[in-house]
């Protein structure tokens, strides 16, 4: 039942219209929630806006909260990506941070940190899907990797489409 489709993953204004038969009306959702992403492939906007969003003050129990920065390495946006790949990824402490792109053969094509990072913080790269000599990779299914010197490591796929 497209109705059932339609009413999940698209906006509000979109929802319960009515036109769970209409191809128009789907096609403007999936228009709707890929046209961000569509924009900053085109058009070359900041890559971090679409998936930045401010944290307001929490009322937090200081006796029941548990949890405190930990280090985390997010999927690349957009995924698959074009041009550029946004990665994000946060420290608990302060580290010594390396990222690096392997291909599928594991083969190391890039080198994107190698430094001591502040914890406590989120940070920002951008992948414009180059090897160390600056070269354009192809398509084709690249990893990143983050290690620390205080024993993180974490990897993501990413894909990109040339």
């Amino acid at each position: 039942d497209s109705s059932a489709i339609i009413a999940q993953g698209t906006p509000r204004e979109l929802r319960n219209v009515g036109c769970s038969s209409d191809s128009t009306c789907v096609v403007a959702a999936g228009a709707d929630f890929l046209g961000a992403t569509l924009d900053w492939m085109t058009e070359g906007a900041e890559p971090f806006g679409l998936w930045a969003w401010e944290c307001g003050p929490a009322d937090v129990d200081e006796d029941t909260y548990l949890t405190g920065p930990a280090t985390h390495l997010y999927a690349a946006r957009p995924n698959p990506f074009h041009h550029y790949a946004a990665i994000r990824f946060s420290l608990a402490t302060d580290a010594h941070v390396q990222l690096r792109i392997y291909d599928v053969t594991g083969r190391q094509v890039r080198e994107l940190v190698d430094e001591e990072l502040k914890g406590g913080e989120e940070h920002r790269v951008t992948w414009a899907g180059t090897n160390d000599a600056g070269q354009p990779m192809g398509t084709g299914i690249f990893w990143m990797q983050l290690t620390t010197d205080r024993g993180f490591e974490s990897s993501k796929r990413m894909i990109m489409m040339r």
